[in-house]
């Protein structure tokens, strides 16, 4: 078993306080009522078969005798029965407490931990989230927790066969030493045959944790990349993959099963020669009847516990690399959250400046922004262009502060943008970007998604703003449709106004428009321009585009190159000048067509 499997469990139970000593002591009192209960045998039977107590009767024989002989002779029978009864009765009472606590445990351990680690991807630097391995991290939210879960169950069942095995064991110690000094030494092989399978659990669950992470990366890029797989006709080769990595786990699956599962029989089979060197000892040495019969009894209640705690074992040296995954993500490290500053930012007063700015999205790699300086000014149209990979994103990505620069300054009306608090800045931001990103809902909750509590009104004029009405009215339950997993259910065209209408129903300071019309048809693209052109001096506003009709409504231009800055100034000046714009409007097939 693996012994940091089990300090985790303990520290997540932590959760519901209290817990795990109560088992402990629940699964000791359900034991020693059963284990009274099975020694008010001794007594019973001496009466009912008329035998008398024996001198070389053990202590536990002799304590119950004791107690026997202070109920009177004729009812003995009748109060005996009746108190192992009740003492059975009890002991279910006990258990079934047990169990109603461990299966609280359980779920409550199973749900902190999902709690825990969502709040823990959120509040992790947004580099260091970008750089995981998605796969790792839907396997450990979903198969990881729910193994977990079913660990703490298993630890419940150990702590509770636990209390039985030593009740049980120093019962019999009482009743015959000499005899539970046999049973043991007979046992010793069970006990090496568990450790033995037990390493060899540990290693396949190590194993199962790194296919349920491939299958689950397999599976994460199904669902995203569904159009591309059914454009490009890779569906086999996709289920291909999928088949593979799920047979994989299979595999594994089915030999930490079989390997869990099988150490049960086995194990019965090992402990039959505990039955019989218990007969042939009491046969040679003159065991009182009732003295053997008790320990027999409790012998044979032993070795299920004893199966039961084995099984345990097996099980959590498979569930432990599953364990150490959850509790290494809650503590790892990484790239830490980003300070949240003291000053509260309210209104741009006169414009945000990069100075001298340049970012590694990886140390080793060549930078995504080289000495980068700009002044984006107050409310006014700031529009970013390049070819793929110039640094636009990057830029837009340190504006709204998802990480800092690793070199140089964002200033924001002077101050270092980490002055700011991280709430107050974002909360003055809108984003609409070519990557429409819809959390699941209803059109209206998409809208109102950076601010909630709108009127119906405020929802339906930044539905309007962004020509998403009309469409809207189209649909059978209007605002109230439900727009599935990711707004999938909408058309590309669709998500990117209701995308654009959630930016402009935050009424932001400033807004930033990422190929914020690159889905939508040339008509809808006019409306959402003159749209921009009235916002124009109420806001700042930022734009990346690549059409050459949405950089023309821009006051200044920048234009990136390998991260660097290669001109800017105000696109008529830039075309006229026959430079890098220039170029990148050449490269293009001309008219609206993009830069």
């Amino acid at each position: 078993m693996n012994d940091r499997a089990v300090r985790s469990l303990l520290e997540f139970s932590r959760v519901e306080r209290g817990a795990v000593p109560t088992l402990v002591v629940l699964g000791l009192v359900g034991s020693v009522m059963e284990g009274v209960g099975i020694g008010l045998m001794i007594p019973l039977l001496d009466v009912m078969i008329g035998t008398a107590g024996s001198a070389t009767a053990g202590t536990f024989d002799r304590w119950m005798q004791q107690w026997a002989d202070l109920i009177a002779p004729d009812s003995r029978v009748l109060v005996l029965c009746l108190a192992i009864f009740v003492l059975i009765l009890f002991k279910t009472v006990v258990m079934v407490s047990h169990a109603a606590l461990g299966a609280s445990l359980t779920a409550t351990v199973t749900h902190d931990l999902r709690v825990k680690l969502a709040r823990r991807l959120l509040s992790i630097g947004y580099l260091n989230f970008a750089r995981s391995d998605q796969g790792r991290l839907m396997s450990v939210l979903e198969a990881q927790t729910y193994r977990t879960g079913e660990a703490m169950t298993l630890l419940v069942q150990l702590l509770g066969a636990a209390c039985a095995v030593v009740v049980f064991v120093v019962l019999l110690l009482l009743l015959s030493w000499q005899l539970t000094l046999l049973v043991v030494v007979v046992a010793i092989p069970v006990s090496l045959l568990v450790r033995r399978v037990t390493r060899r659990a540990s290693a396949y669950g190590t194993a199962l944790v790194e296919a349920y992470s491939g299958l689950a990366g397999r599976l994460l890029e199904l669902l995203t990349g569904m159009r591309t797989i059914r454009v490009f006709g890779r569906e086999a080769r996709e289920g291909d993959r999928i088949e593979a990595a799920s047979n994989v786990a299979r595999r594994l699956s089915t030999r930490s099963e079989t390997l869990t599962q099988s150490i049960q029989p086995v194990a019965e089979l090992l402990y039959t020669p505990v039955f019989l060197a218990t007969m042939l000892y009491g046969w040679f040495t003159q065991m009182p009847m009732t003295s053997l019969l008790t320990f027999l009894l409790l012998a044979f209640r032993l070795p299920p516990h004893l199966k039961r705690l084995d099984h345990a074992r097996v099980s959590l040296a498979t569930y432990a690399p599953g364990i150490a995954e959850i509790e290494d993500m809650l503590c790892e490290d990484g790239e830490p959250p980003l300070s949240s500053g003291s000053v509260e930012f309210k209104e741009l007063q006169h414009g945000i400046g990069f100075e001298r700015v340049s970012f590694r999205h990886v140390a080793d790699a060549e930078p995504a922004l080289q000495d980068v300086s700009f002044v984006i000014p107050r409310r006014g149209v700031v529009a970013i262009v390049g070819r793929s990979g110039a640094g636009k994103s990057t830029i837009l990505n340190l504006l709204c502060r998802l990480y800092d620069p690793a070199e140089g300054t964002v200033r924001v009306d002077g101050r270092p943008l980490p002055e700011f608090t991280l709430d107050s800045w974002r909360r003055r931001l809108a984003l609409s970007g070519q990557d429409v990103e819809l959390m699941s809902g209803t059109i209206r909750e998409c809208i109102e998604y950076g601010a909630e509590g709108l009127t119906d009104e405020a929802v339906r004029q930044a539905a309007s703003d962004a020509h998403a009405d009309e469409f809207i009215a189209l649909l059978p339950d209007g605002y109230d449709t439900d727009v599935g997993a990711r707004g999938l259910r909408l058309s590309g065209g669709q998500r990117q106004r209701i995308s654009l209408a959630r930016a402009l129903a935050r009424r932001p300071e400033i807004l930033i428009l990422d190929e914020a019309t690159n889905a939508l048809d040339h008509q809808s693209e006019i409306a959402i321009q003159q749209s921009i052109d009235e916002l124009a001096g109420k806001c700042t506003i930022v734009i990346v585009a690549h059409r050459l009709g949405t950089v023309r409504r821009a006051d200044h231009v920048i234009v990136l190159d390998g991260g660097r800055v290669v001109e800017q100034g105000s696109p008529e000046e830039l075309l006229k000048a026959g430079g890098a714009l220039a170029g990148l409007y050449l490269d293009s097939a001309g008219g609206g067509a993009p830069v």
